[in-house]
C-alpha cells in the first residue's frame, strides 16, 4: 500500500511539474509602439517592380559565360526609376557587375549597416511556360499582383529596398550610421561574382558591419503545422552545403553472364542505405522557434515542446513527417543524380551517384562524409567530395538588430509572434559571416504554401498591396538600424 501510494504521489509531480512547464513555456512578446508608416503609391511601386522583371538577368554558374547586358539594362532602369538614391548615393563602380550603394551616415564612430539582396533569377523551364498563367518575364500586373520570375526571389525585396530609400530620402532623411545596399548579380548560382567579390572589399577596406539583412523567411500564414494566423519569421542562420560523388567501378561483361551484383546494383544498395537511416535529429532550432512564438502557439505544442525530457520522440516523429519541419531539425542526405551503362545488353564498368545534403548549424562536412561511409559500409563504393561548405553561425536574437527587425514587422502586420528560424537553402548572407556576427536573413512579405511554392516553379507573383508594406517595413528596418545604439 506504501508502495502505491508513492507511486501516486510521483506520478502526481511528473504531471504537476508538466503543467507547469507548459503553462510557463514561452516569452511574452512586449508590445511596440506604433510608428507612421511611410507613404507608398502603389501604383508607382508597382510599375518599378514589373519593369525590372522585363530584364532577363540570368546567371551562368560560370560567370565569364553571363551575359551582362540585361544587367547593364536593368542598372540604366532603375537610374530612371529611383531618380534620388542615384542623386544622393555613392554607387562603388569597382564592384561592378554587382550594384553596391553606400548612403554615408553622419557618425564615423558608428559601424555601417548593410541591406542584401540579389537581382539576378533563375531560369524558367521551356516545358513549364505553359503552366505560367502570364509570361514569366513580361512583369504583367493583373488581379493586383505583379507577375513574374524574381518578384518575390529577389528583384521583389530589392526594388522594395531601393523604393524605401528613394521616399526616405524624398522626406530628408538622413542616417547615423552609414548605409550599403548590396545587391549581388549572382546568388542563383554561386555568389562568387558578387557576395562574395562584395566581402573581399569590404575586408581590404577594414569596413565591419554591425548588422547584415539578406533574403530569407518572410511573414507567413498557414505555412508552419500547427500554427493559426501569420506569423514573422527571422533567420538566424543558415544550413551548410555538400555534395560528394558516389562512384562504383566493376569489370563490366556481358549482361546474359552477369557475376555477383553490377555497379548499379553495387551503388543502388548504398544510395538505398542512406535513405533508410537519416542522419539524428535536434529539436534545439524547432524549441527556440515555438519559445519565442509564446502563448500564440497551439497549447499540444506548448506541451511538447516545454517537456522534450519526455516527449522528445513523439516531437521527432512528428517533425519528421513534413518537408520543411524535417529539414529544420536534422542534416538532410539526398540522392539527385545517377548515370552508369551504355547498353541494356552491357555490364556498366561504372555507375555514379551525385548526393546532396544540407547541414544542421552543428554538423560539419567532415562529420556528414564521415556517417555517409559508415551507412554505407562498402569499401566497393568511393566517396568523393564535390563542393560545400560549413553551416553558418547563429546570429543572436537578443541584439538590439534583431529587436528592430522584430518591432518593424509588428508595427506594419499587427501584434503578431515573430520568432527566429533557420534558412533551409542558402543565401549570399553566408559570405559575410568572416565580417559580422549580426546577420539576419528576412524579406517583408506576406507568404502562404500556394506562394511558397511558386518561388523557383511557376507563376511567381507578388501581390501590389504586401510590395507596399514590403517598402514600410524595409523604411522602418533603415530608419531603426540606422539610428540603434
Amino acid at each position: 500500500m506504501i508502495a502505491l501510494w508513492i507511486l501516486l504521489g510521483a506520478l502526481v509531480i511528473i504531471v504537476s511539474l508538466i503543467l507547469i512547464r507548459t503553462l510557463t513555456f514561452g516569452e511574452r512578446t512586449a508590445k511596440v509602439e506604433p510608428r507612421e508608416l511611410l507613404k507608398v503609391d502603389e501604383s508607382w511601386a508597382s510599375k518599378a517592380l514589373s519593369g525590372s522583371v522585363r530584364f532577363v538577368t540570368l546567371s551562368d554558374y560560370d560567370f565569364k559565360k553571363t551575359d551582362l547586358r540585361p544587367f547593364d539594362d536593368l542598372y540604366a532602369y532603375l537610374f530612371k526609376e529611383f531618380p534620388l538614391v542615384h542623386k544622393k548615393l555613392f554607387i562603388i563602380k569597382e564592384l561592378y557587375p554587382a550594384r553596391v550603394y553606400r548612403w554615408t551616415g553622419t557618425r564615423k564612430d558608428l559601424k555601417p549597416i548593410i541591406l542584401m539582396g540579389h537581382v539576378d533569377v533563375v531560369p524558367v523551364d521551356p516545358e513549364s511556360l505553359k503552366r505560367w498563367k502570364h509570361e514569366p518575364f513580361k512583369g504583367d500586373i493583373v488581379g493586383g499582383s505583379i507577375w513574374g520570375r524574381g518578384t518575390l526571389d529577389d528583384k521583389g525585396p530589392a526594388i522594395g529596398i531601393l523604393a524605401a530609400a528613394e521616399l526616405l530620402l524624398k522626406q530628408g532623411f538622413v542616417p547615423e550610421r552609414t548605409i550599403y545596399f548590396a545587391f549581388g548579380c549572382d546568388e542563383e548560382s554561386s555568389g562568387r561574382a558578387g557576395a562574395a567579390h562584395i566581402v573581399e572589399w569590404l575586408k581590404k577596406k577594414k569596413i565591419e558591419p554591425e548588422a547584415v539583412l539578406d533574403e530569407g523567411a518572410a511573414v507567413i500564414d498557414g505555412v508552419f503545422p500547427g500554427v493559426k494566423g501569420i506569423l514573422g519569421l527571422v533567420d538566424v542562420a543558415e544550413k551548410g552545403y555538400l555534395t560528394v560523388k558516389l562512384s562504383v567501378d566493376s569489370a563490366g561483361g556481358h549482361s546474359a553472364t552477369p557475376e555477383g551484383p553490377s555497379a548499379i546494383g553495387i551503388l543502388a544498395k548504398a544510395l538505398d542505405k542512406l535513405d533508410a537511416h537519416p542522419m539524428p535529429a535536434h529539436l534545439g532550432i524547432i524549441q527556440n522557434l515555438f519559445r519565442h512564438i509564446g502563448k500564440s502557439s497551439p497549447w499540444v505544442y506548448r506541451l511538447i515542446f516545454s517537456n522534450l525530457w519526455l516527449f522528445g520522440g513523439l516531437a521527432k516523429r512528428l517533425l519528421q513527417q513534413g518537408g520543411m519541419t524535417n529539414a529544420a531539425i536534422r542534416t538532410t542526405i539526398a540522392s539527385t543524380m545517377i548515370q552508369g551503362g551504355i547498353r541494356d545488353n552491357v555490364l556498366p564498368t561504372k555507375a555514379e551517384a551525385a548526393v546532396n545534403t544540407r547541414l544542421l548549424p552543428g554538423d560539419s562536412v567532415e562529420k556528414v562524409i564521415q556517417f555517409i561511409r559508415e551507412t554505407i559500409r562498402d569499401e566497393r563504393v568511393m566517396v568523393e567530395t564535390v563542393m560545400g561548405w560549413e553551416p553558418s553561425p547563429v546570429s543572436p536574437s537578443d541584439h538590439p538588430a534583431y529587436t528592430v527587425l522584430q518591432n518593424a514587422i509588428r508595427q506594419r502586420y499587427g501584434d503578431i509572434p515573430v520568432a527566429p528560424f533557420l534558412v533551409i537553402g542558402a543565401t549570399d548572407a553566408r559570405y559575410y559571416a568572416a565580417l559580422c556576427k549580426n546577420i539576419y536573413r528576412f524579406a517583408p512579405y506576406l507568404m502562404d504554401k500556394e506562394l511558397l511554392a511558386t518561388v523557383h516553379g511557376n507563376n511567381e507573383r507578388i501581390a501590389s498591396q504586401v510590395l507596399v508594406k514590403m517598402i514600410q517595413v524595409y523604411a522602418l528596418i533603415i530608419q531603426g538600424w540606422a539610428g540603434m545604439k
